[in-house]
């Protein structure tokens, strides 16, 4: 009803709600529902713009309940080790040929971080036989799609390289110089949402259920690789960045 700000003031309601059948191969699903808004009170919802009507409002991530002993975190992820975010700094690594389709891409999904100067975009990523393979990000980030999507309730994983296959610095190179307070923004289909850094963490390779804590507001947690060891040809730890919204424009 045009002026009713919530159920209790509106005469007119429509309550939909439904089930949903998962397939057991699937482990993750999000929902949202979208609607038009008549803002101008003319009865024709062809003369609205989107960025001014839209709502998509229950936004929801579901997690299929982990497998027994895989902990208390809710998520059945497959992959044992968190992506190698990173390369040998200064050394230039051969890439092999780029799997097909290996990464989704948006179109309008963006993350910026004002302190380090960052700006790029967001892909979509899945593991695949127990891997994440990052190797052909370059300056992009992936949001790992075995977590919540950027701007949805829940955490959502975001990964990008310390240091690119070519040696030189990678878009999260210096994301351990952020503290808390320090905003990070995500640009989502016209819309801006402004997250502010809460915690930093390091962790072990395989600590899957640190870096896909369950949240139940909408949290972004940035990862990429620390620590690397050259006698291993590999990096010892991951670092974590932890940030909640706390606005939307």
């Amino acid at each position: 009803d045009r002026g009713a700000v919530d159920e209790a003031t509106a005469n007119n309601e429509v309550v939909i709600t439904f089930l949903v059948s998962v397939p057991d191969a699937l482990n993750l699903v999000n929902n949202q529902a979208p609607s038009l808004t008549d803002t101008d009170g003319d009865g024709d919802f062809a003369d609205e713009t989107t960025s001014a009507s839209e709502s998509i409002s229950n936004r929801s991530t579901w997690y299929r309940f982990a497998r027994p002993g895989r902990g208390t975190t809710g998520i059945d992820i497959d992959a044992k080790i968190l992506p190698a975010s990173g390369f040998a700094p200064g050394l230039r690594t051969n890439l092999n040929g780029k799997p097909d389709g290996i990464y989704r891409t948006y179109n309008a999904l963006d993350m910026e971080i004002p302190k380090l100067g960052l700006k790029t975009s967001i892909l979509g990523l899945s593991a695949l036989n127990g891997k994440w393979d990052v190797s052909w990000l370059g300056d992009r980030l992936a949001y790992l799609h075995e977590s919540a999507f950027p701007t949805w309730e829940g955490n959502s994983v975001i990964t990008g390289h310390v240091y690119n296959s070519d040696g030189n610095p990678g878009p999260f190179n210096q994301l351990h110089t952020l503290h808390y307070g320090d905003r990070i923004v995500i640009h989502a289909y016209d819309q801006v949402y402004l997250y502010e850094v809460r915690e930093m963490q390091a962790v072990s390779p395989d600590d899957i259920e640190s870096t896909f804590k369950h949240q139940k507001n909408s949290w972004i947690t940035l990862l990429t690789c620390q620590g690397y060891n050259p006698d291993r040809g590999e990096y010892d730890s991951r670092l974590l960045v932890r940030a909640v919204l706390m606005e939307k424009q």
